[in-house]
């Protein structure tokens, strides 16, 4: 009997340290206040996660056979085709990925990149904007042309919405 190596060291070592520094950087951010001098633990560990995707995604084009795309099964028939077979009992092995674990892996991908994403969003810009956008004299957030105002009457952190464009007053 011939011994095939599906997944190869650099693939091992990807699904590991991501499986370790997710549960890390969750744990962190789960359990951990953002003020703590831990939470920088939680960038970092985030920041690594980004890292080792760009390298698996390099090595998704130029690493060994079961490692590259083209050896993802991603035809809708091949995963409905997949399904009934789990549901009939009748499910065959595949080397390298299934049809399901071929679209887990491309969502798996695409989840942390857009989350860094996200976070370099809110660090340089959005965080900025909202910061500059709030009026403290009078409780006042403009945010896209609509105005969110801190109610007097009611609770001090009801927000009431009230449907009206900014305009820029030259006395402010």
């Amino acid at each position: 009997m011939k011994k095939i190596v599906v997944y190869d060291l650099p693939t091992r070592a990807f699904h590991f340290l991501f499986g370790f520094l997710f549960i890390f950087s969750f744990s962190i951010g789960k359990f951990v206040d953002d003020d703590s001098w831990l939470y920088a633990y939680h960038m970092l560990s985030g920041f690594l996660m980004a890292f080792l995707i760009v390298l698996r995604i390099l090595w998704g084009f130029f690493g060994t056979k079961y490692a590259r795309f083209k050896s993802f099964q991603l035809r809708p028939k091949k995963l409905v085709d997949y399904f009934s077979s789990i549901v009939s009992g009748k499910t065959k092995r595949e080397l390298g990925h299934n049809p399901a674990s071929s679209y887990a892996a491309i969502i798996m991908f695409i989840m942390p990149i857009e989350s860094f994403f996200i976070f370099l969003v809110l660090i340089l810009g959005f965080a900025s904007y909202l910061l500059n956008s709030f009026n403290t004299q009078n409780g006042t957030l403009y945010l896209f042309g609509k105005t969110l105002q801190l109610s007097e009457q009611d609770n001090e952190h009801d927000l009431k919405y009230y449907n009206r464009y900014y305009e820029i007053n030259e006395d402010d």
